[in-house]
């Protein structure tokens, strides 16, 4: 059972990053203002399931902190 939420976690960690950087590609292409906010929610999760992780060290939380506050400030000074 512990094998298997490990697994759901990745996948889901995977699928973060994947959607962030696709985002990103079509931002570039398109520059939609709403694909910015779907990158920073797609970090963001993914931020969060890293610093939620207990078999993660304490030097990849200290850096899944730094992204979560970055974003976070990039979303607000966003929606200003």
């Amino acid at each position: 059972m512990e094998n298997r939420k490990i697994k759901v976690k990745s996948l889901i960690s995977v699928t973060a990053w994947a959607v962030a950087l696709g985002m990103f590609i079509a931002y570039l292409f398109l520059e939609r203002q709403w694909m910015l906010f779907t990158i920073d929610f797609a970090i963001l999760l993914r931020c969060l399931l890293g610093i939620l992780d207990p078999e993660e060290n304490r030097k990849s939380k200290n850096v899944y902190w730094i992204l979560l506050i970055t974003r976070v400030m990039d979303i607000a000074i966003r929606l200003m």
